[in-house]
């Protein structure tokens, strides 16, 4: 059972999409390959971060764009993931995911399972793209402040992360 999936669909449904087309060509890899299951996407994400203790507060922005292969062959799964990567260096990497030899013995333990797909949409009551990145701060300082004010916590370190 092979799987394509494509993270963030309605931009790689466009015709002549290369990433959509590169992830086919990994997925018939993994078909002709003697694997129990194999899933490829893409996936482009961009990410902020903030955290404060007694001592320091921190922020930090980045982002990612790349692609994650991962196959199963009896109990044992393989994964790789690639930023960056050229065409290339995308179709070798599954070609060696395919052909990896599991070193456990025996039967596998896992029972096979039909495909599900989750077509939910989930509300949010505040889009955090919403949400300046001022206010963010403020949300986790106000967090900070309201559990130091317990005696009995001598430190907190409060985190925030989104992401797209």
């Amino acid at each position: 059972m092979i799987h394509l999936v494509l993270s963030h669909l309605e931009a790689l449904e466009m015709p002549g999409n290369e990433n959509a087309d590169l992830l086919e060509k990994v997925v018939a890899i993994f078909q002709g390959a003697d694997v129990d299951y194999g899933d490829a996407r893409f996936e482009s994400s961009q990410i902020s971060s903030i955290s404060k203790d007694k001592i320091e507060e921190n922020a930090s922005h980045g982002s990612f764009e790349g692609f994650h292969l991962r196959a199963l062959k009896g109990d044992e799964w393989r994964a790789v993931s690639l930023a960056g990567a050229d065409r290339a260096e995308l179709l070798s990497s599954a070609t060696q995911l395919s052909k990896f030899v599991p070193v456990a013995k025996g039967k596998p333990s896992h029972r096979p399972l039909e495909p599900w797909f989750l077509d939910t949409e989930l509300k949010v009551r505040k889009n955090f793209s919403d949400v300046g990145f001022g206010e963010k701060i403020e949300i986790v300082r106000d967090i900070f402040g309201r559990l130091m004010t317990n005696e009995r916590i001598v430190n907190a370190t409060v985190r925030y992360a989104d992401g797209v």
